[in-house]
Formats: structure tokens, sequence, C-alpha cells
């Protein structure tokens, strides 16, 4: 038996773009926390729309992203776009009503038949969706089956419906929390910054794309001199509070292809790429001695940051990591001991 058509009223998607479910705030931040938009296919998403179109019987079936001004598909199945404008959006109407929405016949259906992909490819006749919704009661966008013929839906496939649109929600929750994990394995809590794990993994990919295209990465470990003094004077939550603000300033003024990481205390590290010369590298550590010439405050004190800085660079000096990091480190220990504020090479390197 055909399940009657939801009444939407006086609701329409050209009314519906502007309508503040479509562009609200809220609504929109939860989408973008899940971090899914415009990402790579997935296969636990392409499983579940190939499931849900093989039990319904269906030729398409699609999960969409309800975006500000468009509809994205993060997975489908018998859709070649990967994207629609919201005007011709049918995801969009439903996220605005209760429950699932079926359409029988959109030919038939003055809201939908002149809709693009109802007068057009590929032809839609058939419609049910059901809305993808947060813990917090957000709608994001839906899954949806689509048939090229007139269809019915009973009140069973309904629930089915529903069942296979909080499986997708399953799988963004599982999503975002292995990034939550991922980035708490690989960040610093306190400044924000990649931490020891993360510098690694990122300094041996560095690496070999700088073997590959014949060029160096420079590795720089950074010391700052008399932090000591602070946590003894300042207190502690001083002491931290001036580690955020050194590494905010560190990542402001080297390039955003620069990875600025803390390794742990007052040490921190930089990994320069993209260099054909060491040259760069010293232009770089050069903006960063004159970026530390103004002094921060903490604690309602004025405190001036200098640093020991020691560099080391591949494939010049080694060709291995650990050693790398060595050489590296050995450089800093001498800047240190020098006190002469200037960043100190493993050894002076070959200016071309």
């Amino acid at each position: 038996m055909t399940e009657p058509e939801q009444d939407l009223g006086s609701v329409s998607l050209i009314q519906g773009t502007s309508d503040g479910l479509i562009r609200n705030q809220a609504r929109l931040e939860a989408l973008y926390r899940y971090g899914i938009l415009d990402t790579d296919p997935e296969p636990q998403f392409d499983r579940i729309v190939r499931l849900a179109a093989r039990h319904f019987g269906m030729p398409m079936a699609l999960t969409s992203l309800i975006d500000a001004d468009r509809q994205w598909f993060k997975a489908r199945i018998g859709i070649q776009d990967t994207q629609t404008p919201l005007d011709n959006s049918i995801c969009a109407v439903t996220i605005q009503q209760p429950g699932t929405l079926v359409i029988p016949d959109a030919q038939l259906d003055p809201r939908f038949r002149l809709y693009n992909a109802v007068t057009g490819d590929p032809h839609v006749r058939f419609y049910a969706g059901s809305p993808l919704i947060t813990p917090d009661g957000h709608k994001l966008g839906t899954l949806c089956v689509l048939d090229c013929r007139p269809r019915s839906f009973t009140a069973e496939d309904r629930v089915d419906m529903e069942d296979f649109a909080a499986l997708v929600m399953d799988e963004f929750s599982l999503r975002r929390a292995v990034d939550e994990l991922s980035h708490l394995a690989l960040n610093d809590p306190l400044t924000g910054l990649p931490n020891r794990m993360h510098q690694r993994q990122h300094l041996s990919q560095a690496m070999r794309r700088a073997e590959q295209a014949g060029e160096r990465v420079v590795l720089a470990l950074l010391d700052l001199n008399g932090f000591k003094g602070v946590n003894d004077t300042l207190g502690h939550a001083a002491g931290d509070a001036l580690l955020v603000q050194v590494g905010q300033r560190l990542r402001e003024t080297l390039a955003t292809s620069d990875l600025v990481a803390r390794l742990g205390g007052d040490e921190f590290t930089v990994v320069l790429t993209d260099l054909r010369s060491p040259h760069g590298a010293e232009v770089a550590m050069k903006r960063v001695q004159q970026a530390f010439t103004q002094p921060f405050v903490v604690a309602g004190q004025s405190v001036h940051v200098n640093w020991s800085i020691g560099m080391a660079v591949f494939p010049d000096d080694t060709v291995e990591q650990e050693h790398l990091l060595r050489l590296a480190d050995q450089a800093m220990y001498t800047a240190k001991r020098a006190r002469d504020g200037r960043p100190h090479w493993n050894r002076r390197p070959n200016p071309v």
C-alpha cells in the first residue's frame, strides 16, 4: 500500500535555502565539526548506500550532506554528480520536516516536478529519505534511495530507512572519535602544536619527498633560554601561558608548509622543507629571532624570550632520521654554551 505524502504545507525548496534551518549556524557548526565535507570516498559509507539500494531494490542511493549553499554526496550509487545546488535538492526539503520523506512519484508532486533531477537526468520519480540526526538533534543531511519509476513504500520500509540513516550517523560519530583520538595522540595538549611523535612522522615523510625531488630538509631544534626563571619567579601557570604564546608566535612567523612542534618542556622544533639550499633556512631562523625581539606579557609581567638554536641538514649531514635529530641536538647545545644569540649548524652548510 502506498504511504501518503508528508504534508509540507507551504514549504518549498526555494524558501528552504533562505530558511533558518538550512543556514542555522548551530546546524552548520555541527556539520563542520564532523570534518567530513569534501573528503574522499570511504568504504564504510559506500557499503551502507550499496546495502540500502539492494535492500529496497533501488538503482540509486545517496548519503547527502546539506551545506549552506549546496548538497554534497559522501557516498552514492547510480549517480554521477558529487554535489548539486540547493535549489534542486529534495534532501534539503527532507531535513526541514519531521521524519522520513517519501515521494511516490515526483512527476505528480507539485513541489518537485520541475526539479532538474526530475525533468532531466537521472529522471527521479520515486524518492525516500531519512535525515541524519546528531545526538543533539541537528540534521546534517539524509540517507536516501531513488528510482526512475514510481514506487510505493510501506511503514516497515520507513523504519528500515531510518535504521540505515542511523548506521550512517554511527559511522560519522566513530570517524569523528577516531580523528579526535588521533589528534590527541599526535598533538601537545598545552600548546596544540604537533608533539614529538607527530614531528617524527612528518620529518620522515619530508625526507622521503625531498629525496625524490632533489631538495633539502632542515631540522632546527630551539630551546628557550632562562625559562626556568619564569617558572620560579612567576609560577608554573605563567610558564604554561608563555609556552602557549611562544608556540603561537612560531606558527605565525614561519611558512605554513613548515612544521612547528613542541618536543616537551621548553624545547621546540621546526622542520623546514621545499629547500634547494640551506640559505632559506637561515632566512627563516632570522625571521624567528626578529619576531622574538618583542616581549610577551604573562601574569602582568613583560617577559623577553631568546633561543638557543641548533640546525642540521638532510641529506648533507646525514640521510638517517635519528642521526639528523642527534646532530641538531648537538648543535643546539653548542649554541647554548656559546650564548652568542645566533643559530648554530651541525656544520656550516654549502650555500648552493
